[in-house]
């Protein structure tokens, strides 16, 4: 779970902190408890992360490979062994457990919220787009994704065409999803673009998700996203991903 100095502690293991940031660190070490665990965690995790153990476990293995040959201290050097791959695999637990925050289901959960409804109905003369709207809201999504393709189709309206694709998403079909949100343009396109990652994410396509994310990123429509989505990206490329998953 995040806490408001989380962003400070990983920019201070990945040496992006400015020298003001270095000194706050500093001081919040000697003044606050609750930052100076947190921040033992982080170092105790970075410690484990540059592999320095495992490296002295496939090195006392070999060793007790070249040395098997001795009767007299075969005992000792299983026993030697066994602790040594027991060492290694509390290591993985400990790891493993910690990094399930950072597992491309918990970072989707973190990162989703449904999209809102931009359409307001002010008296009880429905619009057409209302009524669709309408049919979203209560989940009667054929019914609504049919209504957003003939808007769309007949008028060009993008908030249409971005509705239709949230049809597709929360019915389950994320590829549709991903093929009606990629058409969205003007004022719409950074939302879209951020359901297109997380959907994704969702698919398990890493790879998908950080262009999308840097395509919002590099375009620089809209900054809430922007934010969002450099936010997500540094999840998705923390180094603890890679031993892990």
């Amino acid at each position: 779970m995040e806490t408001k100095h989380t962003l400070l502690i990983e920019r201070y293991f990945d040496q992006l902190l400015s020298p003001e940031e270095m000194a706050k660190v500093e001081q919040l070490k000697k003044t606050d408890s609750d930052f100076l665990q947190e921040f033992e965690l982080f170092r105790k995790t970075y410690q484990a992360l540059k592999l320095s153990t495992i490296i002295d476990l496939k090195a006392d293995i070999k060793e007790i490979h070249q040395r098997m040959g001795s009767s007299t201290r075969v005992a000792r050097i299983v026993k030697l062994r066994w602790m040594s791959i027991a060492a290694s695999i509390l290591l993985f637990v400990g790891l493993g457990l910690y990094a399930q925050q950072f597992s491309n289901q918990n970072l989707y959960n973190e990162a989703f919220t449904p999209v809102g409804d931009y359409v307001t109905n002010m008296d009880n003369d429905l619009s057409e787009m209302e009524n669709a709207i309408e049919l979203f809201n209560n989940q009667q999504l054929d019914s609504a994704g049919q209504l957003f393709n003939k808007i769309y189709a007949t008028s060009g309206v993008q908030s249409a065409l971005f509705y239709e694709g949230h049809t597709h998403y929360q019915a389950g079909r994320l590829e549709q999803a991903i093929k009606s949100l990629n058409k969205v343009s003007n004022d719409y396109k950074p939302e879209a673009q951020w359901y297109i990652s997380l959907a994704y994410l969702k698919m398990e396509d890493e790879a998908n998700t950080l262009k999308t994310l840097n395509a919002i990123i590099n375009n620089n429509q809209d900054e809430a996203f922007v934010l969002k989505a450099k936010k997500l990206k540094r999840k998705l490329t923390r180094p603890i991903r890679k031993l892990v998953f």
